[in-house]
């Protein structure tokens, strides 16, 4: 059986896109992960197994403008928080991302 048939499902990623009045976009990101560096040991003396995020991809308009390939010393549940100079009110963003067990999730939002 595989470790990833044990584990749920990774929680959706919560996006916040809002235009504000210099005509930048203020993009917040936070995606529900443990990240575990492989360092910690548990109750029975055990080495936690490395689990993070690798990769983090960013589009607007179905474009990529960032691709992050995270390492073990991002926190728990990685914030992020960009500016877009040219996303447009209505316009969708995406973001995708892949963990060391394989796991993706997808999800996006529409800039306000």
């Amino acid at each position: 059986m595989d470790t990833t048939d044990t584990l749920p499902p990774p929680e959706p990623t919560r996006l916040r896109a809002r235009r504000q009045a210099d005509g930048r976009t203020a993009l917040r990101l936070l995606a529900a992960h443990p990240m575990e560096t492989g360092q910690r040991i548990d109750a029975d003396g055990r080495r936690v197994p490395a689990w993070i995020i690798q990769t983090l991809t960013l589009r607007l308009r179905g474009r990529t403008v960032l691709r992050w390939h995270c390492g073990t010393a991002v926190a728990q549940n990685p914030y992020l928080e960009l500016t877009l100079r040219d996303a447009q009110v209505g316009d969708t963003i995406e973001v995708d991302w892949v963990d060391s067990l394989g796991r993706r999730r997808s999800d996006r939002t529409t800039v306000a």
